[in-house]
């Protein structure tokens, strides 16, 4: 049993409504201390959902998600290979101008690297 529940308990035994009365106003002033922090953890929360809403939109209006159509395009252009070491697995369609450097989800700015080489390059330009 809780420390609150036993002194519940103890106070309803002896009949000391003073101590009930206590006891109540406490549990009270707990659970809207409690309430308080529930709500500024959901408002929180909220303003991060709602800030990387906007940073997911602000991308996609630059450069949106490769198509499957784009994806298949830049594959069969670059024969299903690593453009940097010819590896044939694990391939990933990359940005050769990167969208943080204001490079658009084209045709001409996409490439076909494995997973190693698109890690390896990063944000870089050509790199």
């Amino acid at each position: 049993m809780s420390d609150v529940a036993a002194q519940i308990a103890a106070a309803t035994a002896k009949g000391d409504v003073a101590a009930l009365a206590t006891l109540a106003i406490q549990l009270a002033n707990e659970n809207a201390r409690l309430c308080a922090l529930i709500e500024r953890l959901e408002a929180e929360a909220e303003r991060r959902r709602e800030k990387e809403t906007t940073r997911k939109r602000a991308r996609r209006a630059l450069a949106p998600d490769v198509t499957l159509w784009q994806r298949r395009d830049v594959l069969e252009r670059d024969a299903y290979r690593c453009r940097r070491c010819g590896a044939i697995t694990a391939l990933h369609i990359d940005h050769v101008v990167p969208v943080a450097a204001g490079g658009l989800t084209e045709i001409d700015n996409l490439q076909t690297l494995c997973a190693l080489c698109n890690w390896k390059k990063g944000a870089r330009i050509n790199g």
